[in-house]
C-alpha cells in the first residue's frame, strides 16, 4: 500500500482460507490498507473419475473469495507433458468451461494465465492456441503472461491484437540478467 498500490491478486488458498486466514479476516486486513483484492491464482488438477470432488473444491473456493470480493479466478497451471494429448487438452477446456459457468453464476470471471509450454505443440496445434479456439469466449478469460509467452516462443503483443477479448489481465515481469 505504501508504493502505492490499490489492488492485489491472491496466490495462497486452501480449504477456505487466504493466506491461512478466513476470508473475512484477511479482507478487512487488506481494506484496512486501503487495498482491495480484486484476483486470485487458485488450481486443481483435473481427473474424470475425481470430478465430483474437484468441483466441490471449486464450490468452496468460489465462495471464500466471493467474500473477499474477488473479480477474477485465475487458473495459473494445468499438466502437460510429452504424452498429454489433444484429447487431454479438449478435456481441460471442458474442464476450464465448467468452472467458468460456476464463477459466472458467482458473478466473477474464471481464465487461465500461461507459462512457457504452452507455446509448444502437441500433434501440429499449438497448446496455447487450442485453448483460446476450444473454451467459451463468455466463460473463461486468458491473463496473458507476456514474459512466459516470449519465453516459450510466441508474441504477446500479437494475441493481444489478435484476440482482444480473450484477454482480460496480463501479467508484465521481466528475468534479471546474471
Amino acid at each position: 500500500a505504501a508504493m502505492g498500490y490499490k489492488n492485489l491478486e491472491t496466490a495462497n488458498y486452501n480449504d477456505g482460507k487466504v493466506y491461512g486466514l478466513a476470508p473475512l479476516e484477511f479482507k478487512k486486513i487488506v481494506e484496512d490498507l486501503g487495498m482491495k483484492v480484486t484476483s486470485t491464482h487458485l488450481s486443481q488438477a483435473f481427473s474424470k473419475d475425481k470430478e465430483a470432488e474437484i468441483m466441490a473444491w471449486w464450490d468452496k473456493a468460489i465462495e471464500a473469495h466471493s467474500a473477499l470480493g474477488v473479480k477474477y479466478m485465475v487458473q495459473p497451471w494445468m499438466p502437460v507433458n510429452d504424452e498429454t494429448t489433444i484429447d487431454d487438452l479438449k478435456m481441460y477446456c471442458d474442464y476450464f468451461n465448467s468452472v467458468g459457468y460456476k464463477t459466472a453464476a458467482a458473478s466473477m470471471a474464471f481464465g487461465y494465465h500461461n507459462h512457457d509450454f504452452e507455446f509448444r505443440k502437441i500433434d501440429d496445434q499449438l497448446i496455447y492456441d487450442f485453448l483460446l479456439d476450444n473454451v467459451s469466449p463468455n466463460h473463461v478469460f486468458f491473463e496473458l503472461d507476456v514474459y512466459w509467452c516470449q519465453v516459450g516462443g510466441g508474441d504477446p503483443v500479437a494475441y493481444l491484437k489478435n484476440r482482444p477479448d480473450q484477454f482480460k489481465a496480463i501479467h508484465i515481469k521481466d528475468e534479471k540478467e546474471i
